[in-house]
């Protein structure tokens, strides 16, 4: 069977899913989480690359399709971005 992929997302061993992405301007990889669903995982990602790179970037899901109630990074994740972005 195949898997659905998505950008920036992996799934470990133990079937949890994870989300980095790269800030290539600074040439590191940022992490943002572990999450229950691959579909989580890709939100969090959609929402850092928006972030860093503007709403132009590529994304998992159309930026209509993502949720308004707010942030699905962690608050660790969410911090490091923010600090990165000043």
């Amino acid at each position: 069977r195949r898997k659905k992929k998505f950008v920036g997302v992996r799934q470990r061993s133990s079937g949890r899913w994870v989300a980095e992405i790269k800030d290539t301007t600074q040439k590191i990889r940022l992490w943002l989480g572990t999450f229950d669903t691959a579909e989580d995982a890709a939100r969090a990602y959609d929402e850092a690359a928006c972030m860093l790179r503007g709403v132009n970037t590529r994304t998992n899901f159309l930026p209509a399709a993502s949720p308004s109630s707010g942030s699905v990074l962690p608050s660790k994740a969410a911090r490091t971005l923010h600090q990165r972005l000043k």
